[in-house]
């Protein structure tokens, strides 16, 4: 990128050099500056990728290495981006499917992961405020494993499991003060069995 800026700003300040008026080397400025806070932005969004989901760090190590191709499919808030990369363990080239819901304003709404496109891994969602509200497990496009739900500031406030898109195990709600306030246990086959109250819900 630094390449073609060498490149491409040379050639915009010679054609703009012979008896152009002032105005047009002020435009000239302003699109440089575009340029270089398009480029800054992409940076930041891959460095935002390699750090949002920890999942995630161990295929973007040496990204410039190992990175093969990338295919992106967007829609109207939502950007789908189907990720080759090379990994260095087994010598294979594999995908990576990743998927981030906007809203209206530009604000990431979720950041989730795919395999052969159903959800599979962690998907995260946000708030209005960009804070993260939802972690959740997923197998084969089923929630599979721990799904945790939290407070705005952080505090969780529900901790579940899946076995296969099945409720499992017992799940336990929390106080916006951290403390637990109710639990029910659900069997094999996603009924419940069994609840109980330790206090009464704070709000």
């Amino acid at each position: 990128m630094k390449n073609l800026f060498k490149i491409v700003i040379p050639i915009l300040l010679l054609s703009f050099s012979f008896g152009e008026e002032v105005d047009d080397n002020q435009k000239l400025k302003r699109l440089i500056k575009e340029l270089q806070d398009e480029v800054r932005q992409l940076k930041d969004d891959l460095r935002n990728i390699k750090t949002d989901n920890n999942s995630l760090k161990e295929d973007f190590k040496n990204l410039e290495k190992q990175f093969v191709d990338v295919d992106e499919d967007s829609k109207e808030g939502f950007d789908f981006f189907k990720i080759k990369y090379y990994d260095t363990k087994d010598n294979k080239i594999r995908l990576k499917q990743i998927g981030y819901y906007y809203k209206v304003n530009g604000q990431l709404q979720g950041l989730e992961e795919y395999k052969d496109f159903k959800k599979h891994g962690k998907s995260k969602y946000y708030s209005r405020e960009g804070t993260l509200v939802e972690e959740t497990n997923f197998f084969d496009g089923q929630k599979h494993g721990y799904s945790q739900k939290y407070y705005l500031d952080g505090i969780i406030r529900q901790h579940s499991k899946y076995m296969f898109g099945v409720k499992d195990s017992t799940w336990t709600f929390y106080n916006t003060d951290g403390t637990p306030w109710y639990s029910k246990t659900f069997n094999e086959k996603g009924f419940k069995i069994k609840e109980k109250y330790y206090t009464k819900k704070k709000y």
